[in-house]
């Protein structure tokens, strides 16, 4: 699958041109700043932008009942690129994301290379040993496929509808 040239917003409600991201390795990360799984996993995206500068990380906020006022407050600090507003949990749903964080990588010529978790932690492995974006970008750096080429996320539900 491709990148998708959907119509998102950012941080400041300004739309953004997703086509123009097309040349560069593109993660997004559907992410939560409520999210303790998020919280742990944007520690260790930090490190693989430190090996990846050229990385573009965009965090897509999906949940309805998310502050997002605090999500422009802290996705610079937890080293985004971008923050993408998913009203009514649109792209969340396009892409089946159900789970923050999931992760997604692109390749330059905008074609999916991986779909799913950050690292390989769960509810009983407090402690991850691998990380799953780290291990991608090394394989797509030699010209290789992604090795799992998609995981199972694990983390918290995202909300798809506003509080009544």
């Amino acid at each position: 699958m491709d990148f998708p040239l959907t119509s998102l917003t950012d941080q400041l409600d300004t739309p953004i041109q997703v086509e123009n991201l097309i040349g560069s390795i593109i993660l997004l990360n559907f992410w939560s700043t409520e999210c303790p799984s998020c919280e742990q996993t944007d520690r260790e995206l930090v490190d693989v932008k430190r090996s990846f500068p050229t990385l573009v990380m965009i965090a897509i906020l999906s949940n309805q009942n998310e502050n997002s006022s605090r999500a422009r407050e802290l996705f610079r600090q937890r080293g985004y690129d971008h923050l993408w507003i998913d009203q009514g949990a649109q792209f969340a749903h396009l892409w089946e994301a159900m789970i923050t964080p999931t992760a997604m990588i692109f390749n330059e010529s905008g074609q999916l290379r991986y779909w799913g978790a950050i690292n390989d932690q769960t509810f009983r492995k407090k402690k991850s040993e691998v990380n799953y974006i780290y291990s991608t970008l090394v394989n797509m750096k030699k010209g290789l496929e992604a090795d799992p080429n998609r995981t199972h996320p694990y983390g918290c539900v995202i909300v798809d509808t506003q509080p009544v």
